[in-house]
């Protein structure tokens, strides 16, 4: 009896972790976002490209125009549930509840970032030529086009400089799905100089 009582009880365990979050899905998004703080938006845009396969997720966010002295440097920052080349462990913590829910999260030096994703399937014809998010289902099925219902993102960072928290709102760029940024200054780029030809 109470082997049976046991066996009852981890199985009530693992029901409850497997409907606390389901499996997370095949997919690709691709979007992107500016900062938000003190009402004020910034010039910088952030490159989001999230892909997802076999429960491994892997973040790359991309940042340009954040100009210093009239230039910016591209700068690339990559995550991912898993190890990856350059870090010890997974730092992205990557939650699925279904019904197109998907939440991420990474902890940072005295911070932490935060995204919460929404999507469907594209619906009509204008959706699916509007989008370039996609899910893929297991086996046969052909790649679905999906769209984003809902972005909410930021991170929260206690600043030394300034002792007191800083709290950072990301506000998706909408205009078009390729949408033209002007950029403020000119990029600044790694070169090779040991290649350099000499004469």
């Amino acid at each position: 009896m109470k082997k049976l009582l046991t066996m009852v009880v981890v199985e009530l365990m693992l029901t409850g972790t497997a409907l606390a979050q389901a499996k997370i899905p095949d997919i690709h998004i691709e979007m992107s976002y500016r900062q938000r703080e003190d009402g004020k938006l910034s010039e910088g845009v952030h490159v989001f490209e999230l892909w997802c396969a076999d429960g491994r997720c892997d973040l790359t966010v991309t940042t340009i125009n954040q100009c210093f002295w009239g230039l910016f440097t591209p700068k690339v920052e990559r995550s991912s549930n898993m190890i990856i080349a350059g870090q010890r462990e997974g730092t992205l913590k990557v939650t699925y509840s279904g019904q197109g829910i998907l939440q991420l999260e990474e902890d940072i030096v005295e911070g932490k970032i935060s995204y919460f994703l929404r999507f469907r399937e594209a619906k009509t014809e204008i959706e699916k030529l509007q989008t370039l998010n996609n899910l893929f289902p297991k086996g046969d099925i052909k790649v679905k086009k999906i769209i984003l219902t809902d972005f909410k993102g930021g991170f929260t960072k206690y600043s030394s400089i300034l002792d007191k928290v800083v709290s950072i709102e990301y506000v998706p760029i909408v205009d078009e799905m390729r949408t033209p940024v002007k950029l403020d200054c000119i990029a600044s780029v790694p070169g090779t100089i040991s290649l350099k030809k000499t004469e």
